[in-house]
Formats: structure tokens, C-alpha cells, sequence
């Protein structure tokens, strides 16, 4: 098991110090005997936590009792973990940094810490390993699902107060409140509230017949209070007068996802492994129960063959269908256009665009009132129902777990919005807004002149289509990239459309389109295989040699051949360079199109 970090407590800073003098030394003199660090030194006397072994060093150099001078309640933690040697759980894998993240907020004096992430994450496990780490919850509160199942908050404090009382109790509820407060100032309690999300009103506040928790919840989150409170939920708490410290809870890691399959005897190490868990997001549920599914008749611990016979249907286990749908179902219930643009996201083919653009989403809330879009996109993304990512251009773009993707899928057709409608409403809404603007009508006749007579007029094998396509991609991020650089300048930009910024650079060096222009796939220029990689392209080892040479503006040359320093040397290794562009492609390609553009700023 790994060591957990030790601090001192405030008495024992004072002993600590009191052994400086007395030993004679100083903070640095103390770093140098023990071959440590200043910086962990300097920790030690400022109350944060540091290696175990290193705090014990430390107090056997000033003749100090460790347990003496270390935090009392982590003392306590840490003699039960060490003279117990208490285990976790067998399937708990891969949450040491978010136990320790728990244990630093703890340490800081975080009172209430909400832990949020979609179903399945595995969120309410960390939170009972957590308490089984410093001592078990002295106080659980358990949602249900359904609100109106869920226990009054005044029947949740007799019994928490009262616990040996069996009368009826006549005390109103401030009256406890007060008295839940007086007793956590002096005495020191684990409060555990599992499934919040139940009590929301799917916009973070609490539903008017559970609004009294917002008194439990501002109770213990106050300063004087001696309690710890973990909060589960789908959904963040979002109410002013309660304090929560957020801690957003990701899928488990690919190595997480190795140890708990390997514990159960099933082999990892194919590429059908790799696809499963990026398929489910790392997500802990859907671990444990493909976990049980591959090892029974008739895979009977064959993982590849269960791959092969059920990726096309990624709910195809009950358990991962009702916990997927789950999360539709109160989306629904709780806001319903987010949920209509949920299940319409579906009908991007993020297999071969891992991501789209934020535009390509307001396409999918044309029926949406325009000053209440953003606020829908929002609701997905505080649900993390949506992945983000920042594209060269600090623009975030969107995309769907598969799981979610396919449940998606089937809820477009369960609402009755076929794909080809669907296309055909965000196309009458498209055609809308650019009949209503005379740049992008400019812009658009420019883009079918150019892609026509680039085609006609440099020896290429791209077709038109593939053209236009290229110049939709480039031209509207640059005309974003121009105005925002003019804006922080304090200038005007003028009027014109994204095709008279971007004309120069593509029309005299035809090498530029190459890099840009690939197959099977490109995303503002970032090449793609069908894993989702950046793959070395021979176009790309070629920059090397060609691009540098054939770029006609003095300007861009000498950007071009300062990215060219970047790659790696022709000469390594294919493997080594191979993973060199696995690692870093995105982001030099991504420096390249930002090249362009200031050159032409």
C-alpha cells in the first residue's frame, strides 16, 4: 500500500521549533544533515504534508517523537492503517490521486466536497474508501432516486440526534439545526450524503420540498464546525448560500481498467482491450460489469472474442443500458431541451470527426430560443454528458462518448426525429442565417471560384468538393483569429470576407495545402488515422525537404523553417518517429495553420 503524506500539528511546529534552537541549527543546516530538500523542510514547518519517511526523519534529527509532533487526527488514521494493515477493497483500483486529492482538501480545512461526475464514474466508491482511510462516516444520508421517495431532512436529524429516542420527538427544525451545530464544534464527524442530484431541479437548486437541506448544508460548511462532509451527484450544487468544493471525477485510467481485469484472469494486453475502455470512457461501472459478462459461457475470460461479437451493440449488457438510459430519462424530466440536444447530437459521426465545432452544435437548436443556446449547451456539460476539447484556437469543440452516442442514436428515433429530418432542419436554418449576411454570401461564391481554379490550375489530386471543404475549415477560424488580435490592438477590422485573409498564403504556396489536405480525415488540420491518431504521412515527412523550399513569402518561410526544427530528425528511428507524432502531432500541426494565419495578420 502506499504511504500517505504526514503534517505536523500546530503544537508540534512549536516543539519543532524549540529543537531548532536547541540543536542549533536552522531550516537549511537541518536539509543539509538529512541530504532533503529546503523546499521539503520548509514544508515541514509550514504545516504541509510531506513523505512519511521524511517527517519521521526529521523528528528523529530534533530527538522529537514523530507521533507526538504529527497532525493528531492523521496520526490516528495512519497508526490504524499501519497496525491494522487494513486493505482496500479488491476491485478498488486506480483513485490513489483522488484519495490523496481528498485527503490535501481535508488537510486545507475544506469543509463540504461535492464529488460530481456522470453515472457510473465511481464516484460514491471513492467517497466510502475515503472515509474507510480516515475513519467511517458517522453520518449517511442516502438519496433515492425518485424525490419523492427521498426521507424528510427533519426525520434525517432526529435520528442522527436522537438516535436512542423513541418517542416522538417535538422539536422543530431550527431548533436542531442549532443544536446539529453545537454538537459539530465539539465533536469531530464524517458526514456522507450519497446522490444528491435527486433532491435538484436539474439547474443545480434544490426542489422546493427538500429546500431545508440548503440549512443542513450551510451548517456544515461552517468555519467552526468540526465536521468532514463528502457529497455525491450527477450534477454540481450550484446555490450561493452553501459553500461546496468541487471535485470533478473522471473515468479510470488504461492502467486502472489492466489491474482490475487482471485481478479477475483476464488478459489485456490486445487492441481489443484499448477499444473497450476508450469505448466506455474509463468508466468504472461499465468495468465491472463487462468484467463479469466476459468471464461467463461462453467467452469464459476470452476478451477478444466477447469484443469481436458485441461492439457493434455497446448496450448490449442490461446493466450498462439502464445506466446509460438512466441519465437520459432525468435529463428529460429535468430540462428538456438540453435533453432534445443531447439525443441530437447523435447524429454527428464523431467516428470519423472526433470532434465538432461549437457552430455545428448551435446548428442542432435552431427551434431554441437564441439567448437561452448557450445556457443549453452548459446544462450537458455540467452533467458531463459532453467531452470538450480546445482546439488551436482556444475554441472548444464537442463530442459523444460512444456509449452515449448510441444511446443517443436510439432516442432520436424513439422521439421521432429521423436523421435525414434532422439534417434537413438544421440545412433551412443554415441557408437563414447566411441568406441574411452579405460577407459569407461573398464568401461562399469566393470559395466555389477558388476550389475551381485551384484544381484547374496546380497539378492535384484533391477534387473541388475536398477544396471547399478545406477553405469552410480555415477561413472562418482565421477571420475569428484576425478580429481577436485587431480587437486586443485596439483597431477596427475591416469588413471583408474570411477568403481575402487567406488567399495569399494558399494560392502561392500550393505546398501549404498538401500538409493540410489528407486522408482519411483532417480537422483544422490535424491528420488523422482511424484510431484517432496522429499518424507520419509521407506529405508531412516531406515538409522537410519541400514546403520550406516552395513557400513564395519571405515571411512565412522564415516561420515555416523555424516549425521545421520541431519535427523530428528524418534519420530516427520510424518507430521512435511515429510515436514522436502520436504525442505531439496535434499540436504541431496546429502551430502550422496558427503560422498562416499571422503571417497574413
Amino acid at each position: 500500500m502506499a504511504e500517505r503524506g504526514l503534517k505536523a500539528s500546530t503544537e508540534g511546529i512549536a516543539k519543532a521549533n524549540q529543537a531548532l534552537i536547541r540543536n542549533s541549527l536552522n531550516k537549511t543546516a537541518l536539509a543539509r544533515d538529512l541530504g532533503l530538500s529546503r523546499a521539503t523542510v520548509t514544508n515541514f514547518f509550514r504545516l504541509i504534508p510531506i513523505d512519511r519517511l521524511n517527517f519521521e526523519e526529521i523528528c528523529k534529527r530534533l530527538d522529537l517523537n514523530w507521533q507526538e509532533i504529527v497532525d493528531i487526527p492523521v496520526c490516528k488514521s495512519h497508526i490504524e492503517e499501519h497496525q491494522n494493515t487494513k486493505s482496500k477493497s479488491f476491485d478498488f483500483v486506480g483513485r490513489e490521486d483522488a484519495i490523496a486529492h481528498l485527503e490535501s482538501l481535508v488537510w486545507q480545512g475544506v469543509k463540504v466536497i461535492g464529488i460530481y461526475g456522470k453515472g457510473g464514474v465511481g464516484k460514491t466508491t471513492l467517497a466510502k474508501e475515503f472515509f474507510k482511510k480516515i475513519g467511517l462516516s458517522d453520518w449517511e444520508i442516502e438519496l433515492p432516486i425518485q424525490p419523492q421517495d427521498i426521507t424528510p431532512i427533519e426525520e434525517e436529524l432526529k435520528r442522527f440526534l436522537y438516535p436512542d429516542f423513541k418517542g416522538d420527538i417535538k422539536h422543530d427544525f431550527m431548533t436542531m439545526i442549532k443544536e446539529l451545530k453545537d454538537k459539530l464544534k465539539i465533536q469531530k464527524i464524517y458526514v456522507f450524503i450519497d446522490n444528491l442530484e435527486s433532491a435538484l431541479d436539474g439547474k443545480g437548486k434544490f426542489i422546493e420540498a427538500h429546500g431545508r437541506y440548503v440549512e443542513l448544508l450551510r451548517v456544515l460548511a461552517d468555519r467552526d464546525v468540526q465536521s468532514v462532509t463528502l457529497i455525491t451527484s450527477r450534477e454540481p450544487l450550484k446555490d450561493s448560500k452553501v459553500t461546496v468544493e468541487a471535485f470533478p471525477l473522471p473515468g479510470l485510467d488504461e492502467e486502472s481498467w489492466i489491474n482490475f481485469f487482471n485481478r479477475h484472469n483476464i488478459e489485456t494486453g490486445s487492441l481489443a482491450f484499448r477499444e473497450m475502455h476508450k469505448a466506455y470512457g474509463g468508466n468504472a461501472k461499465a468495468m465491472e460489469i463487462l468484467c463479469g459478462a466476459i468471464r461467463l459461457v461462453p467467452y469464459k475470460g476470452d476478451l477478444e472474442v466477447y469484443w469481436q461479437d458485441n461492439k457493434g451493440d455497446l448496450l448490449i449488457e442490461k446493466d450498462l443500458e439502464d445506466l446509460v438510459s438512466s441519465q437520459f430519462a432525468r435529463l428529460k424530466q429535468t430540462d428538456a431541451e438540453a435533453y432534445k440536444l443531447l439525443y441530437r447530437m447523435g447524429v454527428y459521426r464523431y467516428q470519423i470527426f472526433p470532434h465538432v465545432p461549437t457552430i455545428a452544435i448551435m446548428c442542432l437548436l435552431w427551434d431554441i430560443p437564441e439567448e437561452r443556446r448557450e445556457r443549453v449547451i452548459k446544462s450537458l456539460q455540467d452533467r458531463f454528458l459532453v467531452e470538450l476539447e480546445e482546439d488551436g484556437f482556444r475554441k472548444i469543440r464537442y463530442s459523444l462518448h460512444p456509449v452515449i452516442r448510441a444511446e443517443a442514436i436510439s432516442r432520436l428515433k424513439l422521439e421521432g426525429e429521423s436523421s435525414d429530418d434532422l439534417v434537413l432542419s438544421m440545412k433551412k436554418h443554415i441557408d437563414k442565417i447566411l441568406a441574411s449576411d452579405d460577407n459569407l454570401q461573398d464568401f461562399l461564391t469566393w470559395v466555389n471560384r477558388k476550389s475551381v481554379s485551384v484544381s484547374d490550375e496546380v497539378d492535384t489530386e484533391y477534387k473541388p468538393v475536398i477544396l471547399r471543404a478545406y477553405y469552410f475549415e480555415t477561413g472562418f477560424p482565421f477571420t475569428i483569429y484576425k478580429n481577436f488580435i485587431m480587437g486586443l490592438l485596439g483597431l477596427k477590422s475591416p469588413k471583408k470576407h474570411p477568403g481575402y485573409y487567406i488567399d495569399k498564403p494558399l494560392k502561392l504556396d500550393r505546398a501549404i495545402i498538401s500538409v493540410f489536405l489528407s486522408t482519411p480525415a483532417h480537422i483544422n488540420g490535424v491528420v488523422i488515422d482511424q484510431n484517432g491518431n496522429v499518424a507520419e504521412m509521407d506529405y508531412v515527412r516531406d515538409f522537410n525537404i519541400n514546403v520550406c523550399a516552395n513557400a513564395s513569402d519571405p515571411n512565412l518561410k522564415l516561420f515555416l523553417q523555424k516549425l521545421k526544427h520541431l519535427l523530428p530528425d528524418p534519420a530516427m528511428q520510424r518507430e521512435l518517429r511515429q510515436k514522436w507524432w502520436q504525442q505531439n502531432g496535434k499540436v504541431w500541426l496546429g502551430y502550422m495553420l496558427e503560422t498562416i494565419y499571422k503571417v497574413n495578420l
